[in-house]
């Protein structure tokens, strides 16, 4: 971890020289090809810069920065330069933050159709595969079900499976937690099985992380309790040693939730909420996946087990927040989530009438 503060900390350096060399620099005003050549490599200079700071605004959860610099970028990079690729990447991403999900889908299209141009195959399928996701959210399973084959189509050469690059194990563990959405849980398996050994081999560790995850889904549906402790073993241990994805982070937080109350374990789960730092009246964030659904999962385990009124009644009320939220980006995934949970809160305090009502809404 230190080695990589350490890099940071030099490339924040180098980054501050660049601006300010380029804000005491003059754009040259004259016709001569010479001129417009200067001219043209300070643009290209300028848009690298905003590039690399889109990315730091990312990982600091900087969204809306993000996309202020995303957006610069992309105004000064011309289409062949591989990094205009991951400025639409960082777009999406800050889109995926503010909770804009058709914007952020059209900027992982982009991203992915300028890394390809490019010859950047790994940026062109982890971008298909945010594609993918974004459709995944918008319940459009089948298209995103495409996606995710044109990705590992993007990742794998002329000789099949004998040649896919370890890229490819990020569409196959999507098209893994498909198939468990589907119930072929076989299906399931030997993508999930071949997708994680290829996403060690690559080594990214937000993409990692999400492998495990859903194999831990997996492994759930199957009810091996066990082998999805084990599995979140591994990703908690990987999300220790190095900052993931928040939106990984808020699932694997969900995977332990369900893993726990599965076996029972209520105390593990209130613990984990009361440690969470997440309150019932606290700001929702997009970039975390609507994490507070982790919260209301909790509050709805605790009235239905105890049972409790008062926690029902927290959890209804968040849950009603978080519908909003869901609704208004278009998250239709996890806004059935959301009606589940309301339904057995609203059953636990003795609303039949509502709960089916929740119930029929999401079914729809």
């Amino acid at each position: 971890t230190r080695y990589w503060i350490g890099l940071r900390e030099q490339g924040e350096e180098c980054l501050q020289h660049v601006e300010e060399a380029l804000a005491s620099t003059p754009l040259p005003s004259g016709p001569s090809e010479d001129e417009e050549r200067s001219e043209g490599q300070l643009i290209l200079i300028a848009g690298r810069a905003a590039a690399i700071r889109a990315y730091y605004a990312l990982t600091n959860e900087e969204a809306p920065r993000a996309q202020e610099m995303a957006q610069r970028a992309l105004r000064y990079l011309p289409e062949e330069d591989y990094m205009r690729g991951m400025a639409a990447l960082e777009l999406g991403g800050a889109h995926w933050g503010r909770g804009d999900v058709v914007a952020a889908q059209q900027a992982f299209t982009e991203a992915s159709a300028t890394a390809q141009k490019c010859g950047y195959r790994f940026l062109a399928v982890s971008a298909a595969c945010y594609v993918g996701m974004q459709q995944a959210k918008q319940a459009q399973l089948h298209e995103a079900c495409e996606t995710f084959r044109e990705a590992l189509r993007l990742a794998t050469g002329p000789g099949g499976r004998r040649l896919q690059l370890p890229a490819a194990g990020f569409p196959s563990v999507k098209l893994g937690d498909l198939a468990r959405e589907w119930n072929d849980l076989a299906a399931a398996s030997g993508h999930l099985v071949r997708g994680v050994e290829l996403c060690i081999q690559w080594g990214q560790a937000d993409i990692l992380s999400d492998a495990y995850v859903a194999l831990a889904r997996l492994q759930l549906a199957q009810g091996d309790l066990e082998g999805a402790f084990e599995t979140l073993q591994k990703a908690a241990r990987l999300a220790q040693r190095t900052k993931v994805d928040p939106w990984v982070a808020c699932w694997l937080d969900d995977c332990r939730l369900r893993l726990w109350l599965s076996a029972g374990n209520l105390a593990a789960a209130v613990r984990w909420a009361e440690g969470s730092g997440l309150r019932v009246d606290g700001e929702l964030s997009f970039l975390h996946d609507l994490e507070h659904i982790n919260l209301a999962r909790v509050l709805v385990a605790q009235g239905t087990r105890q049972p409790s009124w008062a926690y029902l009644d927290e959890a209804l009320g968040l849950l009603h927040r978080l519908l909003i939220a869901a609704e208004s980006a278009g998250w239709i995934n996890e806004a059935i989530k959301i009606l589940i949970l309301q339904a057995l809160a609203l059953k636990a305090r003795g609303g039949t009438e509502e709960a089916i009502a929740a119930l029929a809404r999401a079914l729809t």
